[in-house]
């Protein structure tokens, strides 16, 4: 494989997704925060929501990796060491925001008044679905549609 059809593969692969993932994520998280804004009875989100930053952070690893491998006078030697400390420092923030993000939706939601309705709470492997409602009234009326169901 030629260092042109690692790039377009890397593209296809790995940057066209995290820029959707970053669309679509951020559209999921507007709607959110919109309905929390208009008091809607049930607001239901994972607590993956965060890691939209990640589609953000991959195209920009991948430019700055492109720009040092297609141009390595572009980093002379003796930078070469930071330039790979701050390659992983990237890759820790993100993942670091990312978290921050999940764990500042979640406070958001509970500071806007809604209670934890943990019935309609769903696990999965990597990630939690989580069930706020406005009261404990709607709660329970959820609880008991889903359960005849």
């Amino acid at each position: 494989m030629t260092k042109k059809q690692a790039h377009y593969t890397w593209l296809f692969v790995f940057d066209i997704p995290s820029l959707l993932l970053l669309w679509f994520g951020s559209k999921e998280i507007s709607q959110l925060f919109s309905d929390i804004h208009h008091q809607v009875d049930m607001v239901r989100f994972f607590n993956t929501e965060g890691f939209i930053i990640m589609g953000a952070f991959m195209p920009v690893m991948h430019l700055v990796c492109s720009v040092e491998h297609l141009w390595p006078g572009f980093v002379d030697v003796k930078h070469r060491s930071a330039f790979s400390v701050g390659i992983i420092l990237l890759l820790v923030v993100s993942i670091g925001s990312s978290i921050g993000l999940s764990s500042m939706i979640k406070r958001r939601v509970e500071n806007a008044g809604y209670i934890d309705c943990r019935p309609l709470n769903w696990s999965g492997t990597f990630s939690v679905e989580y069930s706020y409602a406005r009261n404990q009234a709607i709660c329970e009326q959820q609880v008991a549609a889903a359960e005849k169901k």
